[in-house]
């Protein structure tokens, strides 16, 4: 009966609101229904709707019903949305003006100071950064501004500075706060940031368990995009916990995908070689290492700072393809312990271990490396096998 009705309201349905929203809304119920009847029942009402959209998932995002502002999505961002974004300090000041500009409303100023946010973080910017907190704290307390926005702005500065206990609250709190969220997209990407915040603390367990999250509820309502994002974090944590198997399995998802889907966004395929580069140098395949090392150098093409920098600084290191080069091992050198959140500082000292052990003075860089090592050990962050390997 409640297939039938719903097959013959269905075309008026679908004008008033998208075929994903409806599938969102009734894969929610279903995750609580008990009764395998009931469950079977939204499984047919499923695939009606979904055969009768005849179509893919809308371009423009849901609305939140609550009439709240909607939490920003990497529409309103370069198309990016992990530690190695590329801004460039035009961008990132236009970002902050805007945030400080109280003709805007307070929905457009947190968006606004969010973006600085992530750009100086990338940059590694602490005087923008705190510029741009300082815009979110104007805002904050408006009944205008969503909270997920306002918890991601808190994680981020509070990851930026390693305040443990503040980034390990907000992590769970934008999590929270993610499963609210009407847009799919925006769902995925702040568990996939929560994940991300608490893994140097060493909470892997939760940190896969969020990932994992993100990549079912994509893949289940039909979001490749979003499930490839969720292959290459999930990939990185394999990699650090040395599940190499498991994480060639996610790269070759990602890739698969990105293909199949034409994902155009340049920084999905820097990620996509970056992860590939450090997974061939912990399998000892130094010429594929090289070969993703050298797409990486083109994908971060002209002038970059901070976490992309150092991303790319690394895996020419660690892949054998630079001589010895005093002033790109001091640059890594330098980026270690730089910050409280350095999600890649694993990557970065097995690069320099690598590199003192062809060209530079092992014996000094291995002591360096340790001493960070029981730095991040302190943190909760268990130290990265391969590593490992290479300092004994």
């Amino acid at each position: 009966m409640a297939v039938n009705t719903i097959r013959h309201g269905i075309k008026d349905a679908l004008r008033k609101t998208s075929a994903d929203e409806l599938v969102f809304e009734l894969e929610r119920i279903k995750r609580s229904a008990r009764s395998l009847n009931l469950c079977d029942t939204i499984d047919r009402v499923i695939e009606e709707i979904r055969g009768a959209s005849h179509s893919r998932r809308p371009k423009k995002a849901a609305r939140q019903p609550c009439g709240k502002c909607e939490p920003f999505t990497e529409r309103s961002l370069i198309p990016r949305e992990t530690e190695y974004e590329i801004a460039s300090t035009s961008i990132l000041a236009s970002s902050l003006e805007a945030a400080t500009n109280v003709d805007n409303t307070p929905a457009k100023r947190l968006t606004d100071a969010s973006t600085a946010l992530f750009f100086a973080f990338n940059r590694n910017d602490t005087e923008a950064l705190t510029a741009a907190y300082r815009a979110v704290s104007a805002v904050r307390h408006s009944k205008d501004v969503n909270p997920f926005d306002v918890h991601r702005a808190d994680l981020i500065f509070h990851a930026y500075h390693g305040n443990r206990s503040l980034t390990i609250e907000n992590a769970e709190a934008l999590a929270s706060e993610a499963r609210k969220a009407s847009n799919v997209e925006v769902m995925c990407k702040g568990l996939r940031n929560s994940a991300e915040a608490v893994i140097v603390y060493g909470m892997t367990g939760l940190a896969q368990e969020l990932l994992l999250e993100s990549r079912s509820i994509a893949a289940d309502l039909g979001y490749p995009a979003q499930v490839a994002w969720g292959d290459l974090a999930l990939a990185a944590l394999c990699i650090e916990t040395m599940d190499l198997l498991t994480a060639r399995q996610h790269l070759n998802a990602a890739e698969d995908a990105c293909r199949a889907n034409e994902l155009q966004a340049p920084l999905f395929h820097a990620d996509l070689n970056l992860f590939q580069c450090w997974l061939a140098v912990a399998t000892s395949d130094i010429h594929s290492a090289q070969r993703f090392s050298r797409i990486l150098d083109r994908a971060f093409v002209g002038k970059v700072e901070g976490t992309a920098l150092w991303a790319k600084t690394g895996a020419r290191l660690a892949s054998y393809r630079q001589k010895k080069s005093t002033r790109e091992f001091d640059l890594l050198s330098q980026s270690i312990g730089s910050r409280g959140h350095y999600t890649l500082e694993h990557f970065s000292l097995a690069a320099l271990v690598l590199h003192a052990k062809e060209h530079g003075d092992y014996r000094e860089t291995s002591h360096f490396a340790a001493k960070h090592v029981a730095r991040m050990n302190q943190n909760g962050r268990k130290p990265w096998p391969f590593l490992e390997s290479i300092l004994a």
